[in-house]
């Protein structure tokens, strides 16, 4: 392996999990032959000298946008479907469902739920783990609270849920499951309603549209041969399946990029890191079951 000696020799004075880590990083590729690893430095240095051109990921979210944007009646009829087959809380209702519900129940599904301004037709959408925990605290958390959002507030005229129920405005509030949709996941789900519904200030109380971006977009062909080239490789390491969230992702990658001894490329690490949260997600129940 390439440098591995000196590597791990270096690491000795690191604290244990740092060591731990590349300990364990280092023997994931220590297979990765040497025209391997130019093959990944060559790829990687070509793809910073060619960053003027627009990235694939570009591309496809625009794309998405205009696709999105041009099934908004149809998404909305779909949306309506669900909304008016569910039951539609008040705020009140609400919030006592969340102090009376059994906690197996539908707090503990994944979705998005769907505010309705009656007052003043105005939507706000949200995604959630815990449906009712999440919808309810938009009726109890005073924005005035937290200086940084009072300030945007003020300062942009931004509408906010809370100081409108405040106001004695009349809601209505949806909850909607993931597996009762025709979404695959939580922000395209999200998305597609934020979107239905106009839901951006000032027309409603989002702040932004959705998240986009749900899978790794890298600029080529060779790049996600790459990607997925360097997964394999790990994979199936415990400390691959301890990296919970994309702080630790992120460190992860540097020390792999520095064991391999790889340039830095923050558009290929970006979605790299992507990469490795979208596999964790998807197995992460296969895994447990082993």
């Amino acid at each position: 392996m390439v440098n591995s000696e000196r590597s791990l020799e270096s690491l000795c004075t690191q604290p244990g999990r740092a060591l731990a880590y590349q300990k364990e990083i280092a023997l994931s590729v220590q297979d990765i032959t040497n025209g391997q690893r130019e093959w990944l430095r060559n790829l990687l240095c070509k793809e910073k000298k060619d960053s003027l051109e627009v990235s694939a990921s570009y591309i496809y979210r625009r794309q998405l946008e205009a696709e999105r944007n041009a099934n908004i009646r149809t998404t909305r009829k779909k949306l309506d479907t669900l909304r008016h087959a569910g039951r539609m809380y008040t705020p009140e209702e609400l919030l006592e469902h969340k102090a009376t519900q059994d906690k197996s129940s539908l707090a503990n599904c994944a979705g998005i739920y769907i505010i309705h301004n009656r007052s003043k037709d105005m939507y706000y959408v949200g995604q959630a783990k815990k449906l009712v925990d999440r919808a309810s605290r938009h009726f109890t958390s005073n924005p005035a609270n937290n200086q940084e959002r009072k300030r945007m507030n003020e300062l942009m005229s931004l509408p906010e849920v809370y100081l409108d129920y405040r106001s004695k405005d009349r809601f209505s509030i949806s909850l909607l499951p993931l597996e009762n949709s025709p979404f695959s996941t939580l922000n395209e789900f999200e998305d597609h309603a934020i979107r239905a519904y106009d839901a951006v200030a000032p027309a409603g109380y989002n702040r932004i549209s959705g998240n986009l971006m749900d899978q790794p977009v890298f600029q080529n062909d060779d790049c996600q041969q790459a990607a997925e080239f360097l997964l394999d490789r790990i994979k199936e390491t415990d400390v691959f399946w301890s990296l919970t969230n994309d702080k630790a992702r992120k460190k992860y990658t540097s020390l792999l990029f520095g064991e391999l001894i790889l340039p830095v490329n923050s558009v290929f690490s970006l979605h790299f890191i992507r990469l490795l949260r979208a596999y964790r997600k998807t197995n992460k129940e296969l895994r447990l079951k082993k």
